[in-house]
């Protein structure tokens, strides 16, 4: 069990590498198909199309994004993970201009795994930290 455990940790870690690459299609092995996500400011649930649809809008603000992943703790077949986020404000986002800042952000995440992939991903962001951030650039 603990080496299964220690291969969904290197997963989401591989996950995270490959979103600060803007590298949306590496996801596909990562993700399944069928992912339910839990995403702050949705009114319920969300398929993996809308997930994307979300990422992408990320990546049109925001590049040079680099993860920091602060704890890793798995238990049967969920992972959760605390990870700090980092971003260059380089495109429009939510009617902000690009400001070219450096901005920064807290995340934890609740990952569940079937089958070596991803098919639930419960996240909560600092999005009040990322909104005064913007605010003030």
């Amino acid at each position: 069990m603990v080496v299964g455990l220690e291969q969904n940790k290197a997963t989401i870690r591989r996950w995270y590498a490959e979103l600060d690459k803007a590298n949306l299609k590496a996801l596909d092995d990562i993700l399944s198909p069928h992912i339910v996500v839990h995403f702050p400011g949705e009114t319920g649930p969300i398929g993996r199309d809308e997930y994307m649809k979300i990422n992408r809008k990320f990546f049109a603000g925001f590049s040079d994004f680099q993860t920091t992943v602060l704890d890793q703790i798995g238990e049967g077949d969920k992972v959760v993970t605390r990870a700090m986020h980092s971003v260059v404000h380089t495109g429009e986002y939510e009617g902000v201009r690009p400001s070219g800042k450096r901005l920064s952000y807290s995340y934890i995440a609740i990952d569940r795994f079937e089958d070596g992939k991803v098919v639930e991903h419960w996240v909560e962001y600092d999005e009040a930290g990322l909104q005064r951030q913007l605010k003030s650039t």
